[in-house]
């Protein structure tokens, strides 16, 4: 064989192979994900649960302030927000898109905003969820960005 023919032909092997690896990766991360996602969306939303509570009793005169909590399914909420324009956060837990879907609804206009709230593994193996600025792994932090976007913070 041509030196030119087995130069191709490697080439084609080492793009394959690296393909495949690239596969086992992408596959390896989605299995990390669908077995700590539950977990991880379960402290966000027991997080979200108190944070709101915990905003309503720290400002009880001001409305402004003010969020409502409901559990939906066993993997979703809403968060409403009380302000003059009321606002609608509704998050619900998809591990099939390996992340969150996400409608918000703004003031009067009752157009949904949908998106995915994208959960990743870092280096370490350790979970975070993109889509809020960054890439958190903090329920805490990520609370404080979801009730921050309802009332209008």
């Amino acid at each position: 064989m041509s030196d030119w023919i087995k130069g191709m032909k490697q080439k084609e092997d080492e793009a394959k192979q690296q393909g495949q690896l690239e596969n086992n990766l992408r596959l390896h991360r989605a299995a990390i994900i669908k077995a700590k996602a539950p977990a991880f969306w379960l402290s966000i939303t027991e997080r979200v649960e108190v944070d709101c509570a915990e905003l309503n009793e720290t400002f009880k005169h001001n409305l402004r302030r003010h969020c409502e909590f409901q559990r939906r399914d066993p993997d979703g909420f809403v968060v409403t927000g009380k302000t003059p324009a009321l606002n609608i956060l509704r998050l619900n837990l998809n591990l099939d898109a390996l992340g969150v879907d996400q409608e918000f609804f703004a003031g009067e206009v009752r157009r949904a905003n949908r998106g995915i709230l994208e959960f990743g593994i870092d280096t370490n193996d350790e979970i975070y969820i993109s889509g809020l600025g960054g890439q958190l792994n903090d329920p805490g932090r990520i609370s404080e960005q979801l009730i921050k976007k309802v009332i209008q913070e």
